[in-house]
This record gives structure tokens, sequence and C-alpha cells, in this order.
């Protein structure tokens, strides 16, 4: 019979709904599951989101007189569309132009190559939530293979439309879409009230609402305290491989050190990421 309740649109999972890893990163195979470390988040994207088109080319063939008697498919392709408006984020500049096209940081001064090289194929995770129930788009290797035309001017947001091709996978699969419900109409609580790395600023200045920053320090070592609005929320934080204990210090390498705190209720995770910057 009919239910109202499977009429749904589609809403970015909150803190968060794109994310990628490098090739070879194992991926989630469900939708509640807490994503690794290796995952970076690339921010939001346009108010169009996510379009997913399943392409089939088929060709009929017919016997003497008329009849179609066989249906050949000649082609599938799994695209999906997007576009990407957080101009200055580096993850984004890295996905859209390459990763080693794009050296630096914008603290430090950031550089972009254009060229023919070919795009860098990654597993990409898309969350979302369908009326309470979240769902997760896997996509274990995808490449981005067209970027549409770039607009700069005084009333749009500067975006990368970008096209993304799901290749086969080992088991000839382009790509996975794992649905949980939540128990719940409402989202759980997925923010942070406070997130301090020792004595260092964060640009921007922390708001629970904003999920990627970047900080410098001269310290070897700084200690990372959060502190979740949920006190039935989990946090785990991360510098780069290591897993910090919160209120624990975290050693820093020279140049750029990834701060990835993932923060989980009910099933559902938010990342927050700091670049912080060794000097």
């Amino acid at each position: 019979m009919n239910n109202k309740d499977n009429v749904t649109t589609g809403k970015p999972k909150v803190g968060g709904a794109v994310f990628r890893a490098v090739k070879g990163t194992t991926p989630p195979t469900t939708a509640t599951s807490e994503l690794s470390s290796a995952f970076v988040c690339l921010g939001y994207i346009s108010d169009e989101g996510l379009k997913n088109n399943e392409s089939r080319t088929t060709q009929t063939i017919k016997a003497w007189g008329g009849d179609t008697v066989h249906i050949a498919q000649t082609d599938k392709s799994d695209t999906f569309t997007m576009t990407f408006i957080e101009a200055l984020n580096p993850d984004v500049l890295k996905t859209v132009h390459g990763s080693a096209n794009v050296t630096g940081s914008l603290a430090e001064g950031l550089s972009v190559k254009i060229n023919s090289a070919m795009l860098d194929e990654y597993v990409w995770v898309v969350d979302m939530i369908l009326n309470g129930v979240l769902k997760r788009v896997v996509i274990p290797a995808g490449q981005v293979t067209n970027v549409n035309e770039v607009t700069y001017d005084d009333t749009s947001a500067v975006g990368y439309a970008v096209t993304l091709s799901a290749l086969p996978d080992s088991e000839n699969n382009t790509h996975y879409e794992y649905f949980k419900a939540s128990g719940s109409s409402a989202s759980p609580d997925l923010e942070l009230s406070s997130l301090v790395i020792g004595g260092v600023d964060l640009t921007p200045a922390f708001d629970p609402t904003v999920g990627s920053y970047t900080a410098a320090t001269t310290a070897s070592t700084n200690t990372i305290t959060v502190t979740p609005s949920d006190s039935d929320a989990t946090v785990v934080i991360r510098a780069g491989s290591d897993t910090i204990e919160n209120g624990g210090s975290a050693t820093w390498e020279a140049g750029q050190n990834v701060v990835s705190i993932s923060v989980t209720n009910e099933g559902y995770t938010r990342m927050y990421i700091v670049n912080v910057y060794k000097h």
C-alpha cells in the first residue's frame, strides 16, 4: 500500500557529506561505520546537491519481418555530478587539479599547476539523510573526468562543478548504497562545543558549525582537547595515523599535520579537520 513516509528529499549529513580517500583505502561497508582518518571532507557542495546518472546503451536486434528478438547492452556508465563551493579548500583544489599539482598552504602561500595530467583516482563516500534514514553512497574507484567552466563574479560562489566517473571494482560493481534507520526523525547532535589545540589559534576561530580549520605552531607537541555538545557522543582524535587521547599531546612533523576529530552519536558521524603547520 502507499506510504508517504517513503517519499523523501535528500539532505546532506550534518558536518560534511562528501569524503574521499587515496586509492587502496578500504571502503566502508555499512551506512554508519566510522570513516577512517584517510578520508578527508571536501566541505560544502552547492544547493543543486548530488546527481547520479546510470546510463545504458543498447542495440536492438531484429529478425526478418521486423520482430525484436534480442536486446544487447553495448555500454554502461555510472557518473555523479556535484559542485564544490569551498574554492579555498586545499583538498578541493587537489581534487580538481591533481594532488601533485597543489603545493603549500594558504597561510604560507599556495600554488596550483594547471596541466593535462590525469586526475587522481580515489575512494569516495557521500553521506545523506532521507527522512531520518542515513544513506551512504560508496564509490570504491572514482575519478574526476570533467571540470566545468569556473565563474568568478560578484554574486555567486566560486565553484568547481565536476563529473565523477565510477569505475568497476574487483567484483565489477561501480558503486554501493547502504541504508540505516536512525530510530528518530531528528538528527543527533554531532557538534563540538569546544576545540582547543594547546595555545594555538585556529583559523577561522572555532565555530561548532564549521568543520575545517588551519593552525600554525613552532612547538614540537601540543595538547588537543575537545568537548562534544552531547555528552553521550563518542569522540575520536587522530593526528595523522596516531590516535590521541582527549587532552593528550600530538607530536608534529615539520610542515603539514592533519588532525581529524570524529564525533559519533546514534550511528551518525561528523568530522572536524584541522591542518596544523609546524614551522
